[in-house]
């Protein structure tokens, strides 16, 4: 990492878990001033629903004449959404496909994760540093791929329910020859695919990172 914090706790080997939401507690207000949801909440989500007579499913970025732009709908569900908050000690990488860190600290504040090329520059190197220490037999560790949603364009948030990567696609990834150099090419075969999903707080200028291991 590029700073002198201390080294990042898994939130399962933290001792005070309850510690967490104390301190959350007292940060009810995000940098906007606005208020922080707590607890579990209940929404609709947009789940895929086939398309009913059967065929296979599309959905073209550029419509073709006379076809509809996609063939399936929406099946909005009430979902009920738990707050991890205070009980980040019960998830493992490999029990649960995901586990999460704390006290990690980045060199790039709030605006700089509106950077492309600062985010490859500086917070590449500290997300592969955090995997290569604490994901257990990680050798190797390729980055090829972020995204920063914004409210307009074509990398606005994702409305449905969905998955980054399956394991096909993950391996499929890495494999190509864009996405890896010459020199790490014939080693390119992942054992494990982690997207990695970030939450920045700016008033302390911390992160919260959780990493998810498809299966």
């Amino acid at each position: 990492m590029t700073t002198t914090a201390s080294l990042p706790t898994p939130a399962h080997q933290l001792s005070n878990p309850a510690s967490s939401s104390n301190n959350e507690a007292n940060r009810d207000v995000n940098y906007q001033g606005l208020p922080i949801p707590r607890g579990p909440v209940t929404a609709p989500l947009s789940f895929y629903k086939a398309p009913e007579d059967g065929a296979p499913p599309h959905n073209y970025v550029e419509p073709l004449p006379g076809v509809p732009q996609r063939n399936w709908r929406d099946d909005w569900t009430e979902v009920t959404v738990e707050d991890l908050r205070g009980q980040e000690q019960k998830f493992t990488l490999d029990n649960n496909a995901f586990d999460t860190f704390q006290n990690i600290k980045s060199g790039l504040d709030r605006n700089g994760f509106d950077d492309d090329e600062a985010i490859k520059r500086v917070y590449y190197p500290e997300v592969e540093e955090l995997l290569l220490k604490n994901v257990q037999g990680a050798q190797r560790v390729l980055l090829f791929d972020h995204t920063i949603r914004r409210p307009t364009g074509n990398r606005n948030a994702v409305q449905r329910v969905h998955i980054d990567q399956t394991p096909f696609s993950a391996a499929q990834r890495v494999k190509s020859p864009r996405q890896v150099p010459p020199s790490r090419r014939s080693r390119a075969t992942p054992q494990r695919s982690l997207p990695h999903h970030q939450c920045l707080a700016p008033a302390q200028r911390s992160s919260h990172g959780s990493f998810a291991r498809s299966r």
